[in-house]
């Protein structure tokens, strides 16, 4: 899945539209649009389901009362989604916790014993791996590998050039490798 939402015969700019002239209802089309790739990427951030759940919702809240200050000449998606990961930045600051990344559908059930575990191995290990780097870090990783977002959505959801966006992601991509490095031997 790659950046798609739900189809809908309404663009994001005519939704927000009918929002700012005062039909609460049509915020809910975007809700709807939205909400399972901005719960994936904030669960992906943050590692708790409950704790996923609340930050979307606070998410909503926020977009809804930020409405009137969206500019309508860019993208809603992008909008939207830095929200996301600000508020996710500001959980985890806030809870002093680190990037996890498990996902059931990592490991099938249909597999080999052994190769669930090598598996399960390899998420820890990247888990493990991602807590050692700088949140920022974590998050452009994230964005970029797990969000299969582009470089310049990354550049906008964060407020950085596309040429720091790149930076950036070799840096971290060299300190994941790094970290990745301490679990071979073992």
């Amino acid at each position: 899945m790659k950046n798609e939402h739900v189809v809908s015969d309404e663009t994001d700019r005519e939704i927000v539209r009918r929002c700012l002239q005062g039909d609460t209802n049509a915020f809910c089309h975007l809700v709807r649009r939205y909400q399972t790739m901005l719960y994936n990427l904030i669960y992906r951030m943050i590692g708790d389901r409950d704790d996923a759940a609340d930050v979307l919702q606070d998410v909503f809240v926020k977009a809804f009362e930020k409405l009137n200050t969206f500019d309508q000449q860019k993208r809603f998606h992008t909008w939207i989604y830095r929200i996301a990961v600000n508020e996710s930045i500001n959980f985890l600051h806030h809870h002093d916790r680190m990037i996890h990344l498990i996902e059931e559908s990592c490991i099938s059930v249909d597999e080999a014993p052994d190769v669930i575990l090598q598996k399960a191995d390899t998420v820890h290990n990247l888990e493990s791996a991602l807590q050692h780097l700088k949140p920022e870090q974590g998050i452009i990783i994230i964005l970029k590998h797990f969000g299969e977002l582009s470089y310049r959505e990354i550049s906008e959801i964060l407020g950085i050039p596309e040429k720091t966006v790149k930076s950036r992601l070799f840096t971290a991509r060299c300190e994941l490798r790094k970290a990745l490095e301490q679990f071979k031997d073992l």
